[in-house]
């Protein structure tokens, strides 16, 4: 789980690939696990004050969910940490987000016998009322049921693992692709995402694949809600986003607003080729045409 042993999962190393791809110069595309010379340039002193920074009044939220008495909580929550200073939390200067203005490739190798490929387009936020419609184009392509795994695993044999995911932020995220294959097969992968892309953004899709993708995605977001745990977590992150505490019930209603008309228009809008980012991790000794 070390920076030095990342491409040791290939998986997570072909998505920070595409991420970096995608925001050269954005805090997204900056490794969750830093780089070994910023990591190893900490000090404990450092270390103090970035806690010491965040962990104010202003940027905490506590959420309790379960049996018990919201007064007593309150109380115990004063006791402990009542005591902090007030202070307002200072970020400083964000860049401004870089717009994927053409197609990007970045190609890695490493001694391994599989190829990775990852796909991204720069998606939306998580307010933006697009997103809905994106959640549901994606979970239509992704999953064993799913058009990429039908037609890319199943009927073509292209890849062992086919997907697709949308992960939305306070700046605009990613909708990407990822497909696991044997080195040979990376190019006819390739061009088999391209020609789902083209069919999602060319016709609508049918009633019965939006009906079973809206209630698939219903189903699983209220599984993960099923432990008090998942539930205060999830409580937690929406508040701070400020999609505010209840706002599991309003994702629900939206998602059972989209329409076929909202797919395709959404799949239109942002699967555009001509703004791509493409991340490759290949074998050392495999040898691939650009798919450019």
């Amino acid at each position: 789980n070390g920076i030095e042993t990342e491409p040791d999962e290939p998986t997570k190393y072909v998505m920070n690939v595409l991420y970096k791809t995608v925001f050269p110069h954005f805090p997204y595309g900056f490794n969750k696990l830093g780089t070994v010379a910023t990591v190893s340039g900490f000090t404990a002193d450092e270390l103090k004050q970035t806690y010491q920074r965040f962990a104010t009044p202003s940027n905490t939220v506590f959420v309790v969910v379960g049996d018990m008495d919201p007064q007593k909580v309150m109380h115990r929550i004063s006791q402990l940490f009542g005591q902090i200073p007030k202070k307002q939390l200072e970020i400083g200067q964000i860049p401004v987000q870089e717009t994927l203005d053409k197609a990007r490739e970045t190609v890695m190798r490493i001694p391994r016998a599989k190829a990775h490929l990852a796909m991204g387009f720069r998606g939306t936020t998580l307010t933006e009322e697009d997103r809905y419609p994106l959640d549901v184009l994606s979970n239509l392509l992704a999953g064993q049921g799913g058009r990429l795994f039908r037609e890319l695993r199943d009927k073509e044999s292209l890849a062992y693992v086919v997907t697709s995911f949308f992960r939305p932020a306070l700046d605009p995220g990613v909708f990407g692709f990822y497909v696991a294959c044997d080195a040979p097969k990376v190019d006819k992968a390739y061009q088999g995402l391209i020609k789902e892309i083209e069919l999602v953004r060319k016709a609508k899709v049918s009633d019965a694949e939006l009906k079973k993708s809206v209630n698939n995605l219903v189903g699983t977001h209220l599984i993960s809600l099923q432990s008090s745990s998942d539930r205060a977590e999830n409580i937690g992150l929406n508040t701070l986003y400020g999609l505010g505490y209840d706002y599991d019930t309003l994702y629900i209603k939206k998602l059972r607003e989209v329409t076929a008309d909202d797919v395709l228009r959404v799949a239109r809008k942002y699967l555009d080729l001509k703004h791509v980012a493409l991340a490759k991790i290949l074998p050392e000794e495999a040898k691939s045409r650009s798919s450019k």
